[in-house]
């Protein structure tokens, strides 16, 4: 054919009608997922959990479930599913021109953790548990909130709190320094004294602690006998502060209690007629009692004897002598208190011209 020349309208139908076939080919479509996959397709659902972010093959859709993955390459996928730490990977096959349902089971989503410490050999904490010494290998951590911290004898501790979601990979760097330490001189009296810094022990005796950090601490000087001695130190940077603790000796506790001065041969005195003098007075009134129910006894059986001289031998002279012997316990009893009264510091001097009292012993 000629350049130039006119094409037959059946020959220009033709080349039409395979254009047009073309174009409607589901390969001149854009693939919506831009998988790169085959031109069949299906739809996924995704039932819940309401409002969580779905994930096809890694790569978030922008949707929330529940939603509808519309034209799904055919072929093997992962649908993802995220709400907070809370995560969902499942394995499916799509079908051409099929609907894939999708109910996730959610769980606990985890994250790469990786630590990094200036310094070599610090001790690495997760949440205050041990994790080992710098440097560490890669962590994996359960999805939230974590603390993590480094420690040195002679540093300064580093700590960091992170955030982490499921399935990233998060880097915390933590930094170590060299503290600032002084030392404290400290000179206790008598040398038997334990010195304590901050509540802790030193030891005995007069000696210097070093490399103690600098700041603010508390020394103080114990011995059995003696009053504490404590002192406050404002310790600067490469610094040495002088502590000098004299203890002082304490009381004896008996003196401290005061019964250095009690009478104790007048507390046994008088505790002897207190119990006399109730054991007194007990048996008067059960005499008294008895010599009232026996003589109730004789009434009762006899009127035709003499009751009078029953009652002189065995009602009046019990009698008699119970109330005596009550009268002897109150006059004890009597006596006793003015004893513990004497104990308790109350001195009663009873005389022709004078009644005082004083509080001396």
């Amino acid at each position: 054919m000629l350049s130039g020349a006119p094409i037959p309208a059946r020959t220009a139908f033709a080349f039409g009608f395979i254009a047009a076939l073309l174009l409607a080919s589901p390969a001149a479509h854009a693939d919506p997922w831009n998988t790169g996959a085959g031109t069949a397709t299906g739809d996924v659902f995704v039932s819940g959990p309401a409002g969580a972010q779905l994930l096809l093959d890694n790569t978030p859709t922008g949707l929330v479930a529940p939603a509808t993955l519309k034209a799904v390459p055919v072929g093997p996928h992962t649908v993802g599913v995220r709400q907070g730490c809370m995560v969902s990977d499942k394995a499916i096959e799509v079908h051409p021109g099929l609907i894939e349902r999708v109910d996730p089971v959610m769980a606990m989503g985890t994250s790469t953790l990786t630590i990094g410490v200036n310094i070599d050999g610090a001790t690495v904490t997760l949440d205050g548990k041990p994790l080992g010494t710098s440097p560490l290998t890669t962590q994996s951590v359960t999805c939230g909130s974590h603390a993590v911290a480094a420690t040195l004898d002679g540093y300064t501790q580093s700590q960091s709190t992170v955030e982490t979601h499921a399935g990233e990979t998060l880097t915390v760097s933590l930094t170590v320094t060299r503290q600032q330490v002084g030392n404290i001189a400290v000179d206790v009296t008598p040398v038997a004294a334990e010195v304590l810094l901050d509540g802790k022990s030193q030891g005995t005796g007069p000696r210097t602690l070093s490399s103690i950090p600098s700041g603010a601490h508390t020394v103080v000087a114990r011995l059995h006998g003696y009053a504490d001695g404590t002192m406050p130190v404002a310790l600067g940077p490469d610094d040495t502060a002088h502590v000098s603790l004299s203890l002082v000796r304490q009381a004896p506790l008996t003196q401290r209690l005061g019964l250095n001065k009690v009478p104790w041969a007048k507390v046994g005195a008088g505790t002897g007629l207190t119990l006399l003098a109730g054991g007194a007075a007990v048996g008067a009134v059960f005499l008294n009692n008895e010599a009232i129910a026996n003589y109730g006894t004789y009434a009762s059986l006899t009127y035709a004897d003499s009751p009078d001289a029953y009652y002189s031998a065995n009602v009046g002279t019990p009698r008699t002598l119970a109330w005596a012997a009550l009268g002897g316990g109150a006059l004890a009893t009597l006596g006793a208190g003015l004893v513990w009264m004497d104990v308790g510091g109350v001195h009663v001097f009873a005389g022709s011209k004078t009644v005082g009292v004083s509080g001396t012993f």
